[in-house]
């Protein structure tokens, strides 16, 4: 993936600063897609909110899952036979669903 060059003490007070809790890098204009090779974690709590976020999306809870393929259709949509099809068979791009645009939707 891609790596930080330099010093991390010359970044820490900016992240500290202006980052209460997480932190990542979009990978385009739209913030679809977030990649974690820039990840920054602020405290503990945040860590256990993120995972929790990732229990509910995994399991469903609070239509989690339900609301991310609703947010993730207008960026993602279409293809026949793709994944939560409306009535025409159209559904989300496969390849779409991915630990990216779940950072993103989590942001």
């Amino acid at each position: 993936d891609n790596l930080l060059y330099g010093r991390l003490t010359t970044i820490l007070s900016t992240l500290r600063n202006g980052y209460k809790h997480l932190a990542a890098t979009p990978l385009n204009s739209s913030k679809t897609f977030i990649t974690a090779s820039v990840f920054w974690i602020a405290n503990l709590l945040a860590l256990q909110e993120f995972n929790d976020y990732l229990l509910e999306l995994g399991s469903n809870i609070n239509n989690q899952w339900s609301n991310y393929l609703k947010w993730l259709r207008p960026h993602a949509c279409c293809k026949k036979g793709g994944v939560d099809q409306d009535s025409e068979g159209n559904g989300i791009k496969p390849f779409a669903i991915n630990e990216m645009s779940m950072l993103a939707y989590y942001h």
